[in-house]
């Protein structure tokens, strides 16, 4: 999934691969992994084809969503967002507390962000 390799997804899917399954030390899923790296093709297909939550929350309530937006992959933000990806409140926290205002900024204009959660 990091590497974008649709073709191979979709063999170890069709292998029973566990789409849900995550790293020891940071709990990313597949869709984490593809996520950050901006591959939108496998994005779309873990979660229109498999049993991938699409706001699957790794360590520290990291979402493939903010990884996107972390890593300004438009287009994979975009298409997250059109399936309900969340953000979650730690994100706009950690913005602030770490005076990154462009962040911060783009998290503000979010109409999925909710400041009061």
């Amino acid at each position: 999934a990091a590497q974008g390799n649709l073709h191979v997804v979709k063999i170890l899917c069709k292998s029973k691969a566990n789409v849900r399954a995550s790293t020891a030390r940071w709990r990313y899923t597949p869709l984490h992994f593809a996520a950050e790296n901006g591959n939108s093709e496998v994005v779309k297909f873990l979660i229109t084809q498999t049993a991938t939550e699409v706001n699957a929350t790794a360590n520290l309530q990291i979402t493939p969503l903010s990884l996107a937006r972390e890593n300004d992959h438009r287009e994979t933000v975009r298409l997250l967002e059109n399936f309900n990806a969340r953000i979650k409140f730690t994100e706009l926290h950690h913005a602030a507390a770490t005076n990154d205002h462009e962040e911060l900024t783009q998290l503000l204009q979010d109409p999925l962000v909710n400041v009061n959660e």
